[in-house]
């Protein structure tokens, strides 16, 4: 609801549930009564006679109430448009605090320019750093970089052998077999096949489709996996043979083909 009286405006809003009003709240940009228990505390008298005699003159009011308390917050200020505000609570009747700015702190235009200044200052250091920096400390690099070339299926099995090897030396026969059997894997699904990495049963039976003796390979696919998986006993001499005859394969490639990424072929090493 709103009262006026001539341009004068108080409004009033608030919350009813059922037949009870759970709150109200006036407000006004103009001086409206106040609680009769504010006028009689000696905190907000002292205040207000203090404001009052530097100028401040009360702008707005806003009175919340409900059944059993009532909260004011009043705005005041004066000709150079200073804001002090004051809050008051009042529970059954009885003032239970007072609050309000100091009229003797620092003005608010006076908050404004110190802030401006601070701007000021950190906009002309960020200038000065970004004007006199030391040149062989570029913000930015003007080399763009090169990205880093793909590597073949032949170097990642060649690392991955080598990885085996460091395995085994330290004992660690189950991931030496795995890492073989996985370096096999991703050579020959790119000569065979389409590239993409194939399971160990799925390259032995490609396999059983090529002429020429693929035993060796297809049986070499079973002892990685077998051994890799805990299923069978690793043996260090059968292990390094098995490191020679892949890496002849690799350069070799499979029924005579080049392995991709090999470069030119190389005779064939001893089987």
């Amino acid at each position: 609801m709103t009262y006026s009286s001539g341009t004068k405006n108080v409004g009033i809003t608030g919350e009813v549930l059922g037949t009870h009003v759970l709150f109200a709240e006036a407000s006004s940009d103009v001086p409206i009564p106040l609680p009769e228990a504010l006028f009689s505390n000696t905190t907000y008298q002292e205040y207000g006679t203090r404001i009052a005699e530097k100028g401040f003159v009360r702008t707005q009011t806003r009175i919340n109430m409900t059944p059993h308390r009532e909260t004011v917050d009043l705005t005041y200020s004066d000709s150079r448009n200073h804001i002090l505000h004051v809050k008051a609570a009042i529970v059954n009747g009885t003032i239970i605090s007072v609050e309000g700015d100091n009229p003797d702190d620092l003005p608010a235009f006076a908050v404004t320019a110190i802030a401006l200044v601070c701007v000021l200052l950190i906009s002309g250091g960020i200038w000065y750093l970004a004007r006199f920096r030391p040149r062989d400390l570029p913000l930015t690099s003007d080399r763009v970089p090169e990205p880093e070339p793909i590597k073949n299926p032949r170097d990642i099995a060649l690392h991955l052998l080598d990885e085996a090897e460091l395995d085994a030396s330290r004992g660690n026969y189950p991931e030496s077999y795995r890492k073989t059997g996985r370096a096999i894997r991703i050579v020959l699904s790119h000569e065979i096949s389409h590239g993409e990495e194939l399971t160990s049963g799925e390259l032995e039976r490609l396999l059983g489709s090529y002429p020429g003796n693929t035993g060796k390979i297809r049986g070499l696919l079973d002892r990685c996996r077998t051994v890799g998986f805990a299923k069978g006993t690793p043996d260090p001499g059968e292990f390094q043979d098995m490191i020679n005859f892949t890496r002849t394969l690799f350069h070799e490639g499979f029924g005579g083909k080049e392995v991709p990424g090999t470069g030119n072929q190389v005779p064939q090493a001893g089987s």
